[in-house]
């Protein structure tokens, strides 16, 4: 059995589930979250950490808190998806941004994009991400000649 250790983090006060090879985490709106602003320049909007919902708009990316810190671990990489609850089914991790591995040292957050024309809400404390462990194995890539593919 592997351990992965996480760190609580100030304001988080939600559960971990410890009993599986993934576990739900929740926003931590009282934790520093940023929207990127939709002018030219895409800079980051720092927003205010007692907000007690987070309203993503159209076409908007948001940097959210998921009040836990984490050390990576040569043994193990981590996955972050987006949980399907709450009417979250049609949001979208940032392409990069999902695949934890041994060199995090930090704040575990989400970077969510709604592709959507319509606002969404998240609430403090809402489950908002799924992080899967996964036990990468060693192999060894080999080039063959000789290899049959069909419809290639």
């Amino acid at each position: 059995m592997h351990w992965v250790s996480l760190r609580r983090l100030d304001g988080n006060q939600t559960a971990l589930d410890r009993s599986s090879y993934r576990t739900t985490l929740y926003a931590c709106l009282s934790r520093p979250h940023a929207k990127i602003s939709t002018n030219v320049e895409s800079t980051w909007l720092q927003l205010p950490n007692d907000d007690k919902n987070l309203v993503i708009g159209p076409n908007e990316t948001v940097q959210v808190s998921l009040g836990w810190g984490y050390v990576g671990s040569d043994d193990i990489l981590l996955q972050l998806s987006i949980h399907r609850g709450l009417g979250l089914q049609l949001l979208r991790l940032v392409e990069g941004t999902d695949v934890i591995d041994h060199s995090h040292d930090g704040e575990l957050f989400v970077f969510i994009h709604n592709p959507t024309s319509s606002a969404v809400q998240i609430n403090d404390r809402n489950p908002i991400a799924m992080l899967t462990v996964f036990s990468p194995m060693q192999v060894v890539f080999q080039e063959m000649s000789d290899v049959r593919l069909v419809g290639c």
